[in-house]
């Protein structure tokens, strides 16, 4: 049985949309959306064992493996895949589907997602959102909150964001994120 492979790839700013389109299209019955909504498999810098505890820990409780072997019927927001053939896995379930995609806003960030992209899927189409920068940070900022990420106010989480390491895509990076035109310089 021939691999499908994604042919598009949502790679918009973190907190710009990416969840809603990702939904959106998840419902039209010629699309088929990976059931890991981000699975980080291009962004290739990204180390598992480097990133937040606090995401290190909801992403062990998932069981990704099993999810992988599984119906994959109830979507997965985040993983960090980085094996082709669980990579590919998520699209086993592929039918007639014209548009098959995934969303990974780490993409955006990824000094090298775009040419591992390419060298996938020469013919995949990009789709990438972005949004108002001080929106962005803002959005970002209540989401943290409400997930117990931080207490600290406004002005005080963006000051404390400077001293952060190491500077990768999984913390806590409101500036950083927002700076589009400097988006290589995250590595």
């Amino acid at each position: 049985m021939e691999t499908k492979r994604p042919n598009f790839f949502i790679v918009g700013a973190a907190k710009a949309g990416t969840t809603s389109l990702y939904q959106y299209l998840s419902q039209h019955p010629e699309v088929y959306m990976s059931p890991i909504k981000e699975p980080n498999y291009f962004s290739t810098e990204i180390k598992f064992e480097e990133v937040r505890t606090e995401v290190k820990e909801r992403i062990r409780l998932l069981k990704i493996n099993s999810f992988l072997k599984g119906n994959m019927r109830k979507p997965i927001h985040r993983a960090f895949i980085n094996d082709i053939k669980q990579y590919e896995s998520l699209f086993r379930f592929v039918g007639n589907q014209k548009a098959i995609g995934e969303a990974s806003a780490s993409y955006l960030y990824s000094p090298y997602a775009a040419k591992a992209i390419q060298e996938y899927n020469s013919e995949a189409k990009i789709i990438i959102i972005l949004r108002n920068p001080i929106q962005r940070i803002y959005s970002h900022y209540l989401m943290d909150r409400r997930m117990g990420i931080t207490n600290l106010p406004f002005e005080e989480a963006l000051e404390a964001e400077k001293s952060y390491q190491p500077r990768q895509w999984s913390y806590i990076l409101y500036l950083e994120l927002g700076e589009y035109s400097q988006i290589q310089t995250l590595h």
